[in-house]
């Protein structure tokens, strides 16, 4: 059952325990959990989480084109780790 008269906005745990009803707490949490599934959904996978750098490097090695911006990353990243 909800609770009938609007609750102030609980500020820690405890409160949320005590001062929201079984029924608000579980629309609260089907809420929150809703609205990060959306987000997963809408989130873009970036192609740059899957390049292999390694072979990339490799290849410019070989071939003398300009480094892309995300090879010079890396390459800088890596110098300060030295």
């Amino acid at each position: 059952q909800y609770s009938g008269q609007p609750v102030d906005v609980p500020q820690n745990h405890k409160r949320a325990v005590c001062d929201l009803t079984v029924a608000d707490r579980l629309a609260l949490y089907d809420y929150v959990v809703g609205t990060l599934n959306q987000q997963k959904e809408s989130a873009a996978a970036s192609d740059d989480l899957y390049v292999d750098l390694v072979s990339k490097l490799q290849k410019d090695e070989k071939q003398n084109e300009p480094k892309s911006h995300l090879e010079r990353m890396a390459e800088m990243r890596d110098y300060k780790r030295r």
